[in-house]
């Protein structure tokens, strides 16, 4: 009698302590939700139009367009040089061509970034097959403006990505203790919310659904924001080892030479498919050829190959095949965290599950509202639910603040950031 006494109270005890472990877990999830939800959510926006931004930008601007649509590989690289190297004189007389690179896919014009005499940035877009230049405009669009925005509040230097990247930490403590309260949380993935039940409830289940579809790309998020919050905080990886070019080459000078250095990028390189192309004078009398080669997840950054103009010779290569994990790491969080490792496959998919993470951050501050009001006091519900319900109130006062505080930030930043893009 003693003993089965004694299982019973034992196991009285377990359920208790299970029930005291989900309410901490709930009560955690409330409050990051009640004070940050509309702040995540504004920033899963930013982020998920900002996987098409440079098609917005292709839209309301005619000269971004290929007038026939050409794969990259194809791009006539000597024309586009030799015209880029004409309209820098004559349109922005006293010009450096910094950079040219090929668009994300074959509907995009080569662009060219030319440095002009009054130390701004200018764009030109060029036919991939024929080298005709067709127009120029500023940094300014809808691309610079997001990214600007998502991933820094449009602050300069570091701080404004330290707090951004600094929320991926409570982003990924939601994530999972939604996962150590919610028993049974996979069944949101085949959660219908429920009509005629009023609105806590369908938003109740809609926030369950949403967090179910929308997990494993949250951790993915949280997880590459971190890394983000660790190169603020901590250090950046090692760079690639890129050896200096010694002297200065005009444009024409440099167009002239062109095509002996991309004959020896295709005879020495030929897995390497070139997307940038670094100009003599931003890196010394030298092109550098950046691109794809084969190796996963990495940005075209990682493979390069230096040629000087003066000798032909090749002055440095590296792959991202042969970087270290840390280096590789970093390569890699860029393609992961905007969905460009797949092209428009992984980019539409990226954009989906984005527009869900932004619905699950708004619909966990819709459910901190009505539970703020069902669990006022003398309300009805269990205790958890009941805390969770006063504390909300305060939350949602402080998540809007903050979210204001976002706002102005941005309105503040955003007049300088224009100025310089322009």
């Amino acid at each position: 009698m003693y003993r089965v006494d004694t299982v019973a109270e034992s196991d009285r005890r377990a359920r208790i302590g299970k029930t005291a472990g989900r309410a901490f877990w709930f009560r955690l999830h409330s409050a990051i939700g009640a004070n940050l939800a509309f702040v995540l959510a504004f920033l899963c926006a930013t982020g998920t139009l900002a996987v098409f931004a440079w098609e917005i930008d292709w839209l309301a601007k005619p000269e971004m367009r290929a007038e026939i649509a050409t794969p990259r590989d194809d791009t006539d690289w000597t024309r586009v040089v030799a015209a880029a190297a004409a309209a820098a004189d004559s349109e922005d007389p006293g010009g450096a061509i910094e950079t040219i690179e090929t668009g994300p896919s074959a509907i995009f014009a080569p662009t060219a970034y030319v440095r002009r005499a009054d130390g701004g940035l200018a764009t030109y877009y060029f036919d991939p097959r024929t080298g005709e230049f067709q127009g120029r405009s500023g940094m300014l669009g809808v691309k610079s403006i997001l990214r600007a925005v998502h991933s820094r509040l449009a602050m300069s230097g570091n701080n404004g990505v330290l707090l951004v990247s600094g929320l991926s930490i409570l982003l990924l403590v939601s994530l999972v203790t939604a996962m150590l309260f919610h028993r049974k949380w996979w069944r949101g993935f085949v959660t219908i919310p429920r009509r005629g039940k009023g609105a806590r409830v369908f938003w109740g289940d809609a926030h369950r659904m949403l967090g179910a579809w929308s997990l494993a790309f949250g951790i993915v998020m949280a997880a590459t924001g971190l890394f983000y919050l660790s190169e603020v905080t901590i250090g950046e990886a090692p760079e690639f080892e890129e050896a200096g070019f010694p002297g200065k080459a005009e444009n024409d000078e440099a167009a002239a030479a062109f095509p002996r250095a991309l004959a020896t990028v295709r005879a020495e390189y030929p897995d390497l498919s070139i997307r940038r192309i670094d100009w003599p004078g931003r890196s010394g009398a030298g092109f550098v050829f950046y691109g794809q080669d084969g190796t996963l997840l990495v940005r075209p950054q990682s493979n390069g190959m230096g040629v000087d103009i003066a000798s032909g010779e090749i002055v440095f290569r590296h792959s991202g095949s042969k970087a270290g994990l840390h280096r590789r790491i970093a390569e890699a969080a860029d393609p992961i965290h905007m969905g460009h490792w797949g092209g428009y496959p992984s980019r539409t998919a990226w954009f989906l599950f984005g527009a869900m993470l932004t619905g699950l951050a708004l619909s966990g501050g819709v459910v901190a509202a009505k539970r703020a009001a069902y669990g006022r006091p003398g309300g009805g519900g269990d205790s958890p639910i009941r805390w969770a319900g006063r504390g909300a109130r305060r939350g949602i006062a402080g998540g809007v603040m903050l979210l204001a505080v976002a706002l102005v930030l941005i309105g503040f930043n955003l007049p300088n950031e224009v100025a310089f893009l322009s």
